[in-house]
């Protein structure tokens, strides 16, 4: 084999990962895949699937998420797919939490209290996504009209579920991506990737602002604003989908930190994190 031969072979190793690593990649990342196609799936088909069926009741108000499955013929398969949905979300969770407990390793004992943060944020990470799983089976076993108190029970434990896993996220980003030398140690210790921080901690702040703004939009929706209550409705009604898929866009950043530790670093696993 020539020099030239060699080079190339060991480039390709690098990007394509051998039998055992093709097996690790697939672990990790479809329980993330299956959550992102599939909720983002069923949240925009059931809007639209009730509007197909029911024209009239939707040309005089949009519905809801919660509206649209209402009807058993979409509520029943959006409960089997959400429900089967909710317990990947939490192992795809495993991984993650997985990447702020190996930071922490990386950061040592230089920086003591942001080795607690990160720590304790991977332990809340696992908490709050098993949480916000829970809320995801009861909003989407338990629909209007025969169950109204389980279903909003549900949505209020998804929402702020969701919303403080995404604050985790962004606050311990945030302190990965300020703090120089946390940065440089994780560059080269490994962990959740720093440059991937700067981006990740802005974007989780915004949609943390988003779920605030959602909240308020619930709250106003039901108040007396003459003419402007319309366009407060529909804000509403479209800020509830997007709202999920931004959860799901930040949740998606992390495949970047996954690849590159296991690119750069085969030798460790999940299992060996300390």
């Amino acid at each position: 084999m020539t020099p030239v031969e060699s080079t190339r072979e060991n480039r390709t190793s690098r990007w394509w990962p051998r039998p055992r690593r093709a097996a690790l990649f697939a672990m990790l990342f479809f329980p993330m895949t299956f959550v992102i196609v599939t909720v983002n799936y069923w949240i925009y088909r059931a809007r639209f699937e009730f509007m197909e069926r029911h024209p009239e009741v939707a040309s005089i108000k949009p519905p809801t998420i919660s509206r649209a499955i209402s009807d058993p013929a979409i509520g029943e398969p959006f409960a089997f797919w959400i429900s089967t949905s909710a317990a990947f979300l939490v192992l795809a969770m495993l991984p993650v939490a997985w990447l702020y407990w190996r930071s922490a390793g990386s950061v040592g004992a230089g920086s003591p209290n942001t080795r607690r943060f990160l720590r304790i944020s991977a332990l809340l990470l696992v908490a709050l996504q098993a949480g916000a799983a829970v809320g995801m089976v009861i909003l989407s076993q338990y629909t209007f009209p025969s169950f109204d108190e389980e279903h909003m029970l549900g949505s209020y434990t998804f929402f702020v579920g969701q919303s403080l896993v995404i604050l985790v996220m962004g606050l311990s980003c945030g302190a990965i991506a300020l703090q120089r030398p946390v940065a440089d140690a994780l560059a080269i210790g490994g962990g959740v990737n720093p440059r991937v921080s700067r981006l990740r901690a802005p974007l989780a702040i915004g949609c943390v602002a988003s779920a605030i703004a959602y909240l308020a939009l619930f709250v106003l929706k039901n108040a007396e604003l003459g003419e402007a209550k319309a366009f407060v409705y529909q804000a509403y009604v479209l800020l509830e989908p997007a709202l999920i898929s931004a959860y799901l866009a930040v949740f998606a950043t992390f495949y970047f930190d996954l690849v590159t530790i296991l690119r750069r670093d085969p030798a460790r696993r999940p299992s060996a994190a300390t």
